[in-house]
């Protein structure tokens, strides 16, 4: 995960939207925080990332229909998802944006500006919903300008991001 892209404008979306605590349930396609490591690996293989999902006999993973890849899981030390991501072509954000917001009505969006490696101003977009026990985000440019990345993140993991950013921000 490629986090100087996004890093800045998720503590953002954290620190200034208001909270919109519910007990609701987040999840991408039945992945969520929380699974144990065997369950989500299960999971994982209910799904095909990659072309010819028609002769694998597998569901293509898609949001919004848009088609994403698996990109990451972290886990903690009880073998339990803390973090969850996918990844997703950037062009098609705005079904992923659609998508997200008809499920999570109260997902907050905030919108800035990032800098490519050659110098070039992209627009940036952070969308969050967020509970007492986790939330799910959805970000533009992730890593460069072509993926965007949806992931879902345990409020322990989230706690910990905003410590590690806080400390960070004091280092010289």
């Amino acid at each position: 995960m490629n986090a100087k892209w996004y890093i800045g404008a998720f503590l953002g979306l954290i620190l200034s939207a208001p909270a919109t605590w519910a007990d609701e349930f987040v999840e991408i396609k039945g992945f969520h925080v929380g699974m144990k490591s065997w369950e989500f690996k299960a999971h994982q293989t209910d799904f095909c990332y990659v072309e010819g999902c028609l002769l694998a006999k597998k569901i293509p993973f898609t949001v919004g229909g848009v088609k994403g890849r698996f990109f990451g899981v972290t886990y903690n030390d009880s073998a339990e998802v803390t973090m969850a991501e996918f990844s997703f072509e950037s062009l098609q954000f705005e079904h992923l944006r659609t998508a997200l917001i008809e499920k999570y009505p109260k997902t907050k969006c905030l919108d800035s500006e990032v800098m490519s490696r050659l110098g070039r101003r992209v627009p940036q977009v952070v969308c969050g919903f967020e509970n007492p026990k986790d939330g799910i985000y959805l970000v533009r440019v992730a890593g460069n300008i072509n993926r965007s990345l949806m992931f879902v993140m345990s409020a322990e993991k989230r706690q910990e991001l905003k410590e590690h950013i806080a400390a960070a921000n004091k280092d010289l």
